[in-house]
């Protein structure tokens, strides 16, 4: 399975390559990249109404010692913590989708390795053996 930083730094590398071995990058890389994006969008709106919720509990207890009324924020609060509770929920969701769509995606060649139609475009290095002289005997 191939690290989430690789297909974010350079996707398009990431394509090339995945042509190259494939014939055309899958489907799958585009899906994981959109939902990235999601994902990424909805854990910056979870972390702000984390945020605003210290902040805002922080104020609430200054009101009470203060003996000062906090009902009208206490229940603004429980509503941003439905709805944390929700992204929360669909972050998860998204995260599974995104792992089972970078099992999808294969891994690509090395950059030394050549490209070609099939084994015809392979470079022999070395070989161990002929085909009338096997390299060792059973």
């Amino acid at each position: 399975m191939l690290d989430p930083r690789t297909i974010r730094n350079d996707p398009e590398a990431l394509r090339r390559r995945l042509s190259d071995k494939v014939g055309e990058a899958p489907a799958a890389l585009d899906q994981w990249l959109e939902g990235d994006d999601e994902r990424r969008r909805l854990l910056v709106e979870v972390e702000g109404l984390k945020a605003e919720r210290n902040r805002v509990s922080e104020e609430i207890s200054r009101q009470k010692r203060a003996k000062q009324d906090a009902t009208e924020m206490i229940a603004n609060m429980r509503q941003v913590g439905d709805r944390i509770q929700a992204l929360d929920s669909q972050v998860r969701e998204l995260d599974d989708r995104l792992e089972g769509l970078l099992l999808q995606i294969p891994n690509p060649c090395h950059e030394s390795v050549p490209v070609g139609p099939d084994e015809s475009g392979n470079v022999v290095i070395r070989s161990w053996g002929s085909p009338q002289q096997p390299a060792f005997e059973l």
